[in-house]
């Protein structure tokens, strides 16, 4: 026994539809709040040597197509590498040794996701 599905079409006009008719759950007021928290939490989380790459952090908050977005960005750039990531993900040192990374971002994020989860 088998099942097939057949289907045509797609739901372009429902995204639309819903697009142009809803409503913002967040007010200006309330991107700012998140976004200036998440920095915090971004600059706290960063580990730190010499403070430059925790210090780098900054936001911007963008229109897209589907809504507005909160842009975190580290202007913490050596050799054309960010440095935030290296620290993030693990990166090898000249001499060839393995620095592991310490998953500070993901972190980060699930902070700034609990904190608009207990907010809104």
């Amino acid at each position: 026994m088998s099942i097939k599905v057949k289907t045509k079409g797609n739901f372009n006009n429902t995204e639309t539809f819903l697009i142009s008719h809803r409503t913002s759950l967040f007010t200006d007021e309330d991107l700012l709040i998140i976004a200036e928290y998440g920095l915090e939490k971004f600059k706290d989380n960063t580990p730190s040597k010499s403070g430059k790459t925790s210090e780098s952090w900054s936001y911007e908050i963008i229109n897209t197509k589907k809504g507005r977005a909160i842009d975190y960005k580290n202007s913490n750039i050596q050799n054309g590498l960010n440095i935030a990531i290296l620290v993030d993900t693990g990166h090898a040192t000249a001499q060839g040794k393995w620095v592991s990374g310490a998953h500070y971002i993901d972190e980060t994020i699930d902070d700034i996701c609990s904190y608009i989860d207990k907010n809104k």
